[in-house]
């Protein structure tokens, strides 16, 4: 695990002649940072753009965009969609109904047209 150091300690073995050993393990937070992959990078809408801080994670299935940052670039809803959302470790999901639209991601080289980003509420 990225940022925990795990001990495991032996306990002993057990009295039968199965040779079974029991283990006790621990999880201690360690003294790293965590760094995410964030840039700054200019973001196009069809009328204007910015320039702001993005965080990069290539495996999301969706990308999102603030209402603020979406007001600053006069983003035009190109249509809605329904997404369920959870949380880690919660059995329950809640569905949010949200405004989607398309930016186009500019960044050294790279341009990336990113469609249906979902822009929060």
């Amino acid at each position: 695990m990225t940022g925990y150091q795990s001990d495991v300690t032996p306990e002993g073995a057990s009295n039968n002649n199965t040779g079974a050993v029991v283990l006790h393990s621990t999880v201690k937070p360690s003294p790293t940072t965590v760094l995410l992959k964030t840039a700054v990078a200019s973001v196009y809408s069809s009328s204007t753009y910015i320039n702001d801080n993005i965080l990069m994670d290539e495996g999301v299935q969706r990308s999102f965009i603030t209402q603020d940052m979406a007001s600053r670039l006069h983003l035009k809803s190109g249509g809605t969609d329904v997404i369920s959302i959870s949380a880690f470790g919660d059995p329950t999901q809640t569905s949010q109904r949200l405004d989607t639209a398309t930016v186009q991601l500019v960044y050294n080289i790279l341009c990336l047209n990113i469609s249906s980003i979902y822009i929060l509420k």
